[in-house]
Parts: structure tokens; C-alpha cells; sequence
């Protein structure tokens, strides 16, 4: 008895209450609730140093996902300017493909003529000291004209178009250049009046002459061998009935001009081309 405590409470005059309670049972509660106090000031103290850790690694992780998009961004134009100068290379050790398919097709043209043309006998008078050698069509004729003609034949079979199959047409080319990008729209046209759906994929490539060596860069982004695109199928998707607007965007970055032409290139969904068209950019822009 004599280790509990004795607890009064009065309120007013003639009201007095009181009760006993085990001297243990207030220590030990005082005791607890001290304990439970200094615990939760560490571990509101420990949240707070958690949350300012996650704030920190949360900005680390966005300062590097912009440093890898800009990583990316440059090793996109390292691979463009390796292609281009690998096709520079190429183009200073070999000679023109052009000019040897000139050469070509002027040595076939003149084979085709010497084998259409027979030989037309002249009759000759004979004579005691030597004797004539018979006068043909083929001889008589001048071969400056046939190579003038071989040469006319291989001009216009070069300005010819390239289109291979004639079933689309561009049209309204727009160029609009904001900072760094170029944006690139215009309207793919089937020629055929049929309602079926036209399928197939667009590969745009934008060329700058002006500079040594020159520079072109793609969209989508794709490899370039001879200048054209190695797989088709990597280009820029597109389904017609009758037109379709498309839109590409290329990186200027260390360009002060817009690039002086752009390279259209249309396949089907085989991977036929439909059309290869080259057109300026500064007049359409």
C-alpha cells in the first residue's frame, strides 16, 4: 500500500475525487510515451532525409535522360557526315557512274546502227593498176553524225524521269525553317481514279551542294548507299485512296541555309519505286 499513489481532483466546493493508481503503472507509461516521442522525431527526421534524396536522384535521372537524347542527337549526325564522306571517298577514287553509263550506252547505240544498216554494193569500174574496194551505205556515211546521235540518245535517256511506275505525283511542296529543324510537307496524289488503297513507304532526303563535301540528311533516318535508301521499309509509312499530306523534319545544326534541293523517294509495299523526284527547296520554300 504504501508504494501507491494517491490522486485527488476537486472541482468546486464539496466535490473531491479521489483514487489510487500503482506507482509502476505511471512510470511505466511516462517512461513509454518518452521513448515513443524520441522515436518518432527519428523517424519523421529519417522521411524528410529520404524524400530530399529522392528529389536529388529524381533531377539526376531527368539531367541524364536530356544529356542521353542529346547524345543520341549527336551521334545521329556523326553516322550522317561518316556516310557522307565515305560516299565522297568513293566518288574521288572511282570515275562518274554517270559518265560510264554514257560511255555505255553511246558504244551500244553505235553497235545497234552498224548492225541495222547492210551494206549496199556501188558498182565500180576496175582498174589495172589497183582494184577498187566496194562503197557502202556504212561507209559513206559520216560517224560524226552517229556519235552526235549516240550522245543525243544517252542526253535524253539520262533526262528521262526515273520513275519506274507512274502512279504517284508530289505537289505542293512547303519548306518552313524554325532555329535548327526544317519542316518539309506535301501532298502524295495517286494518278489512278480507282477508290483502292495505296500503300506503300516515303523516304525524303534533303542535299546541300553548297558545301565540300556535300550533305544530306534523311527522313526517316537510313542509311544511303549511292544515294538511295538501302531498305525500303524504314521509310515513312503512308496508305492513299486518293492523296495524303506528309510531313517530314530534318536537324540544320551548322547549316546557316536552307539545303538547295530535296529527293523524294516512293515505294510500294513490294518495294517497287513508284517515284524518284528531285525538286529545289528554295523555290518551293
Amino acid at each position: 500500500m504504501g508504494s501507491d499513489l494517491s490522486i485527488m481532483i476537486a472541482k468546486g466546493l464539496g466535490k473531491v475525487r479521489r483514487f489510487k493508481a500503482s506507482s509502476a503503472v505511471v512510470v511505466g507509461g511516462g517512461v513509454f510515451f518518452a521513448g515513443f516521442i524520441i522515436s518518432s522525431v527519428f523517424f519523421i527526421n529519417a522521411y524528410f532525409t529520404q524524400l530530399r534524396e529522392n528529389s536529388d536522384l529524381r533531377k539526376h535521372v531527368a539531367t541524364l535522360e536530356r544529356r542521353e537524347k542529346a547524345t543520341h542527337e549527336k551521334i545521329y549526325r556523326m553516322r550522317e557526315k561518316t556516310a557522307l564522306l565515305k560516299e565522297y571517298i568513293r566518288l574521288m577514287k572511282k570515275p562518274s557512274g554517270k559518265l560510264l553509263e554514257r560511255i555505255a550506252r553511246t558504244n551500244e547505240t553505235r553497235a545497234e546502227e552498224k548492225s541495222a544498216v547492210p551494206a549496199v554494193p556501188v558498182k565500180t569500174v576496175k582498174s589495172p593498176e589497183k582494184e577498187p574496194k566496194p562503197v557502202t551505205a556504212e561507209s559513206e556515211s559520216s560517224p560524226v553524225p552517229q556519235e552526235q546521235a549516240g550522245k543525243d540518245e544517252a542526253a535524253s535517256q539520262e533526262a528521262a524521269p526515273k520513275t519506274t511506275d507512274p502512279r504517284v505525283l508530289i505537289d505542293g511542296l512547303k519548306v518552313a525553317r524554325k532555329n535548327t529543324s526544317l519542316n518539309v510537307s506535301f501532298k502524295l496524289m495517286k494518278t489512278a481514279q480507282d477508290s483502292l488503297p495505296l500503300r506503300g513507304y516515303v523516304h525524303m532526303i534533303v542535299m546541300d551542294g553548297n558545301v565540300s563535301p556535300p550533305q544530306a540528311r534523311t527522313f526517316p533516318h537510313e542509311v544511303l548507299k549511292d544515294g538511295i535508301p538501302v531498305d525500303h521499309k524504314r521509310g515513312q509509312l503512308f496508305i492513299i485512296k486518293h492523296f495524303k499530306v506528309l510531313r517530314g523534319r530534318f536537324f540544320l545544326s551548322g547549316l546557316k541555309h536552307v539545303p538547295d534541293s530535296i529527293r523524294i523517294f516512293v515505294y510500294d509495299k513490294d518495294g517497287a519505286l513508284l517515284l524518284d523526284r528531285e525538286l529545289p527547296m528554295k523555290a518551293a520554300g
